[in-house]
């Protein structure tokens, strides 16, 4: 059985405590609070149902300030007051309708969070961010409100079909690699494990790895004005990827493709060549784990390049005149770059794109 731990994250807003273990799931069956849940978990867990449960379906579409503002009714009629709490539980887009939910009602109440989904244990769950969706606009709504408590119970992921894993350690990797020490050699050692089988101590593992690192980074910078920014490595790029695939591509899966993008952006902008062992170690990881994506290549065709820019020009992190982007240095370090909005930046970005087209059907 995996080993449980503590980790306690200090937040403007108050300190607050990750648990991680297996078997910390059934400290709900008793809870009789008010809950935001995923409700697909249900099927999995029946014992989840219960009278107090505001249900959500969990897809990219419902993450919307409409879906909040129908949360905070439903929390309304069952009579919360600014001294209940609520308990979400699912994976990222629960997280981030319960955290923009139970931040706006009666200007914040008290939450706790259960992470389902192996993106969500490595990565959203600390931090206290949520992003949300207007219209067209993919994440542009959002503020930072973190829970009062995180509870991470390695056995949801025993439900996770081969791509969910994958994308939870694409962001687990991206963290790895936004670490200044030997995290990505730790990551590439646990993952050669039997991760993609959901083995709860390999998994456990990667958790507390990817946490403890992310938890330098929100501590430093909690509000993301300095080097929390790196952690958006490989979104920019995702995201505009994501969305150019009608949410074909998830967003896990979205966010590794971008990071191999943001390698083939950063070495013509870098001139990095060769590349330094740690982009060497990304890479390879990267193409390892992209090749567990089943349908990849079709799924990518579905994308096209004019899609792709269109996204990539509305994201929310360019200036009026400059793209922003997280790419990797010479040395093999993360660094926020801007480049000018011109059609000579325009060629380097399609470039990539079409490069890591080949790269993917290379390996699939």
């Amino acid at each position: 059985m995996p080993a449980s731990f503590e980790l306690a994250i200090n937040s403007k807003n108050g300190p607050y405590v990750v648990h991680v273990g297996s078997g910390m799931l059934k400290e709900l069956e008793n809870d009789d609070c008010l809950r935001i849940v995923d409700e697909s978990l249900i099927t999995h867990y029946p014992w989840l149902e219960n009278p107090k449960n505001i249900t959500v379906c969990a897809l990219e579409k419902y993450k919307t300030i409409n879906s909040a503002s129908i949360i905070i009714e439903k929390m309304r009629s069952f009579g919360a007051r600014r001294d209940s709490k609520v308990v979400a539980i699912g994976g990222g887009i629960i997280q981030d309708l319960a955290t923009f939910s139970a931040s706006s009602y009666m200007r914040g109440i008290d939450w706790n969070y259960y992470p389902t989904t192996l993106l969500g244990m490595v990565d959203s769950c600390v931090g206290g961010k949520s992003s949300l969706n207007v219209g067209k606009f993919k994440n542009i709504a959002g503020n930072f409100f973190p829970p009062q408590k995180i509870v991470i119970d390695p056995v949801f992921c025993k439900t996770l079909g081969k791509t969910q894993i994958v994308e939870g350690l694409f962001e687990c990797l991206k963290i790895c690699f936004a670490g200044t020490d030997d995290q990505i050699d730790q990551f590439s050692s646990i993952a050669l494990k039997d991760t993609l089988q959901a083995d709860e101590i390999a998994l456990t593992e990667l958790v507390k790895l990817s946490l403890k690192t992310k938890k330098h980074f929100i501590e430093v910078d909690e509000f993301d004005l300095g080097i929390r920014l790196n952690l958006n490595f490989g979104h920019t790029f995702g995201h505009a990827i994501e969305s150019a695939s009608k949410y074909a591509i998830s967003h896990g899966i979205a966010v590794g493709l971008g990071m191999l993008m943001a390698i083939r952006v950063s070495e013509v902008f870098f001139n990095s060549s060769p590349p330094p062992k740690r982009t060497l170690s990304l890479e390879e990881n990267l193409l390892k784990l992209l090749d567990e994506v089943a349908d990849l290549k079709n799924l990518f065709d579905t994308v096209s390049r004019r899609q792709f820019l269109t996204h990539f020009n509305s994201d929310k992190k360019h200036s009026a005149n400059h793209y922003v982007m997280i790419l990797i240095n010479a040395e093999g370090n993360l660094e926020r770059f801007k480049a000018p909005i011109s059609q000579a930046t325009e060629k380097v970005i399609l470039s990539a794109f079409d490069r890591i087209k080949r790269d993917i059907y290379e390996i699939q």
